[in-house]
């Protein structure tokens, strides 16, 4: 047997040769914009093997700590080794603090996963919401185009990255938009009607953050509600509109007649 044949069949005894040592490892992104999933993905197969060293159903946990000066555990989430020797985990970053962030997996007798196994990975979240400023109003009266105005602090270059969608897709961009010393940058988005526009912005690729802006279009004459003429309007015979019914004279005269025949007999 030769050299690399012995390499080899030592590096599966050292990978797979006991039921105390097995393989894993996980990946998850280097930097994550806080308010984004943060998604871990992992495997029990060794590179160059097809066969998991754990068995499905294996489950232990992955813990989510905030480490800029001292380890503080922020989640942990069980994670279950699948038939194919893979896992998966998600963990929200919403409202969490800009920084830097640690994932350990947790061996479970500390002599389970081999030495070549990637227990421990460090990320960073990102929040520039505050670089953000947008000049131009949210909302606008429909004229043909969208206006986009605002400056963006600490830019990597003299330009930001724009992207404008409405609710059928993209409707410009992602185009780089030159900017002045300040980062400040203005932009007219040719659109086709009113409605509700999100912009994105990104400095060399790296999100900066999004606003929304509504167009409005012109809207009708506006109409002041009337009110019925007809009970307003003079009447034109007696008791023409109902309102005011005619005085019976004949039964009055005929009252007056009795009450003075009675104060004749009196006398």
């Amino acid at each position: 047997m030769n050299r690399v044949a012995w390499l080899s069949l030592l590096s599966v005894l050292l990978l797979v040769g006991s039921a105390s040592a097995v393989y894993i490892e996980f990946s998850a992104p280097e930097q994550v914009r806080v308010g984004v999933p943060l998604v871990v993905e992992g495997t029990s197969v060794p590179p160059g093997f097809s066969d998991p060293t754990l068995n499905p159903g294996f489950s232990t946990e992955i813990v989510f700590y905030y480490t800029p000066y001292t380890k503080r555990e922020v989640a942990r989430s069980t994670v279950i080794i699948q038939q194919d020797g893979t896992f998966q985990t998600v963990f929200e970053t919403a409202g969490l603090e800009k920084g830097q962030y640690a994932l350990e997996l947790i061996d479970p007798d500390r002599k389970t996963f081999s030495s070549s196994s990637t227990i421990r990975r460090t990320l960073t979240l990102i929040d520039r919401s505050g670089d953000l400023t947008i000049t131009s109003p949210l909302t606008q009266d429909f004229d043909g185009s969208l206006q986009v105005a605002g400056r963006v602090k600490d830019l990597n270059s003299r330009s930001v990255q724009i992207r404008v969608e409405d609710a059928s897709g993209i409707v410009f961009g992602p185009e780089y938009v030159l900017t002045d010393s300040v980062g400040a940058f203005a932009l007219d988005v040719p659109i086709q009607g009113g409605g509700t526009y999100q912009a994105f912005f990104y400095d060399g690729g790296e999100y900066v953050d999004a606003r929304e802006f509504l167009v409005t279009e012109p809207g009708e004459p506006a109409v002041t509600p009337t009110r019925t003429a007809a009970a307003q309007t003079p009447s034109t015979g007696a008791n023409a509109s109902g309102d005011q019914p005619s005085t019976p004279l004949p039964a009055f005269l005929s009252l007056l007649a009795l009450l003075i025949l009675i104060l004749v007999r009196q006398r």
